[in-house]
């Protein structure tokens, strides 16, 4: 208990104190004392009295969980360029409209933090918008709505708020023309912001940047002058035609019929087989051919297939049996962006990826 007396050393026959003791983890007070000894004639009082101390000890340690490391600092990296993508900003297209099939969209002030009590938006015009988060940090309120810092994305009647340092899963808008996304902050905590990549399947909604589409100039009404009716031709009233004499009846001797000569049947002749056609294709030389084989290989054509393709070819053929040697196509739920269809008749037969 505090103030009491843990140990002491004070020995009548030698002038030397010793102490030696384990101690639990604590705050200790350590007291030393100088005494007497004899008379102040033939000995020293207590002011008097001199000496020297020191103290030495081994401090264990106690083993436990290390503590938790603070996450590190992500400073993100530029965007590898994508062919046809759109870069946006909500920094820069503050209340703009995009008219975009494919791009990315962030916050605009990485790597720094987004400022205090802004509110920027952008809209993409777009149908059908899949929307698929690459980085997310903003302050976290998930516990209060995201009343504080947030990212609203608003499809028709559908809005959603997002907040924290969690990435959010990916989500996909059906039946939208318009997607709008906002970043709204307060005047205390921030983060570094945000980005997201952007596909949309078709465009259906003009931006509302783009200045009207003219009215086309009505044609004027030409009303046709009265035709005059054609005059029918001259009925004509011809002579009928004299009756031809027929000729005369001649009887002729009968004919002895000519033998047919004797029916020969040729031998039938075995059909000589077909030697067999194995094909070596590829969509990159034969894109958009028919070819008729019984055998032989399909490939890309490419050591790595470029971006935004599409390569098809039709073989003609009986029963078809296909057997994958190798395969390494982008991997995606559904395979929405990369994969390998065969169709039958006009029918799908499946989609790979992967």
């Amino acid at each position: 208990s505090r103030g009491s007396v843990v140990r002491q050393s004070n020995p009548t026959a030698d002038r030397r104190a010793f102490i030696r003791t384990s101690l639990a983890a604590g705050e200790y007070t350590l007291v030393i004392r100088g005494g007497a000894e004899g008379t102040p004639q033939d000995g020293f009082d207590a002011y008097g009295s001199l000496g020297n101390y020191g103290i030495a000890g081994t401090v264990v340690t106690v083993l436990g969980p290390p503590p938790t490391p603070a996450p590190p600092v992500r400073t993100p990296s530029p965007p590898t360029p994508v062919p046809g993508a759109t870069y946006l900003t909500l920094r820069s297209n503050n209340g703009g409209v995009a008219d975009a099939r494919l791009g990315f969209v962030s916050d605009g002030w990485a790597p720094n933090e987004y400022p205090a009590e802004t509110d920027v938006s952008l809209t993409i015009a777009g149908a059908n918008c899949e929307l698929r988060w690459l980085r997310f940090d903003l302050e976290d309120a998930t516990q209060n709505g995201c009343e504080y810092d947030y990212v609203l994305v608003t499809a028709g009647a559908t809005s959603q708020k997002y907040c924290g340092g969690t990435l959010p899963s990916m989500r996909r808008f059906e039946g939208t023309s318009r997607v709008e996304i906002a970043l709204h902050s307060d005047q205390a905590v921030q983060g570094r912001g945000f980005e997201m990549e952007f596909r949309c399947e078709d465009v259906t909604d003009a931006p509302a940047t783009l200045a009207p589409t003219p009215m086309p100039t009505p044609r004027p009404v030409v009303t046709p002058a009265p035709t005059q009716p054609t005059p029918s031709p001259p009925v004509v009233t011809s002579t009928p035609p004299q009756p031809t004499p027929s000729p005369p009846v001649v009887t002729l001797a009968p004919t002895q019929p000519t033998p047919s000569p004797p029916v020969v049947t040729p031998a039938p002749t075995q059909p000589t087989p077909s030697p067999p056609v194995r094909a070596q294709i590829t969509l990159r030389n034969n894109a958009q051919e028919t070819i008729e084989a019984t055998s032989g290989t399909i490939s890309d054509g490419y050591a790595t297939y470029p971006a935004e393709r599409d390569l098809s070819v039709t073989v003609i053929g009986g029963s078809c049996e296909l057997r994958w040697t190798s395969f390494d196509v982008e991997d995606s739920g559904n395979c929405i962006y990369d994969f390998v269809e065969v169709q039958s008749g006009g029918a799908s037969l499946g989609k790979w990826c992967g």
